[in-house]
């Protein structure tokens, strides 16, 4: 299991996907046996930790207690002594606080530190201006894809954009890179929760294109990949002025 899908099976399972994300990954789950198997697995693992912590700490309370009914009756009638605590105390103690994360954790999560969250706040529409582009009578491009990216249907716009990639001659015909169709196609990806393809669809025109740059880091991002974001927002060099506001929020936000 790559360390992205744990990391988004991890989101999954603590409740913090978005309920959009949660729909589409449901679906994969679905789809994918290996991928249901993983999540049964991982699922399995963190109750049984729960389950474990708790037997644990309640054979820890019956020893404490029946320990503790010894000691006051041999001691009932002598002078008051201050007690330290015992090895088995120190060892109640760690085990409820680890116990208590584990919970916060899987329950609650932190606000504080949720990716998710700063994802959707920065997951905003690109208008690439590709619909008004193909207005030349020598242009005989389908634009459908470029139609549903700007409807806001990326799921319908994916497949009808590849379609266009193939029609090299009249791309070149209306004026249109392929590189500005494959960015369309890597932002939908993104938006449509087909995370692993949009990365590999953007990181390619990262070094060429602000803006593929700057959705392949939301890519990473989505997938709580926080360490590689700060990186990469570090690494961006001479950003435009539209870019470097953008980037200055993100980093604020993390």
């Amino acid at each position: 299991m790559s360390e992205q899908t744990e990391s988004y099976i991890d989101l999954y399972l603590s409740g913090k996907l978005s309920e959009e994300e949660k729909k589409a990954f449901e679906e994969r789950i679905e789809q994918e046996p290996e991928l249901d198997e993983q999540v049964r697995h991982q699922k399995a693992l963190i109750e049984g930790i729960m389950l474990h912590h708790r037997k644990r700490l309640k054979q820890m309370f019956e020893e404490e207690e029946s320990q503790y009914s010894s000691d006051a009756s041999t001691t009932l009638d002598s002078e008051p002594t201050i007690r330290r605590l015992s090895p088995l105390q120190w060892s109640l103690a760690v085990a409820a606080g680890l116990a208590l994360l584990l919970l916060i954790y899987f329950q609650m999560g932190n606000s504080a530190t949720d990716h998710q969250k700063v994802y959707q706040q920065f997951a905003q529409h690109y208008d690439s201006g590709l619909g008004e582009r193909n207005a030349q009578d020598s242009c005989d491009l389908n634009m459908e894809g470029v139609q549903f990216y700007n409807m806001k249907e990326y799921e319908s716009a994916i497949p009808a954009l590849k379609r266009i990639l193939t029609q090299e001659q009249a791309l070149t015909r209306c004026g249109i890179s392929p590189e500005d169709i494959q960015r369309l196609v890597g932002i939908s990806e993104l938006f449509a929760n087909q995370v692993d393809n949009a990365l590999l669809s953007l990181k390619p025109q990262i070094a060429q294109s602000e803006t593929s740059r700057w959705y392949y880091i939301l890519g990473l991002l989505k997938q709580g990949r926080s360490k590689e974001v700060q990186q990469a927002l570090q690494n961006w060099s001479s950003p435009s002025a539209y870019y470097q506001t953008k980037i200055q929020a993100l980093q604020q936000a993390l």
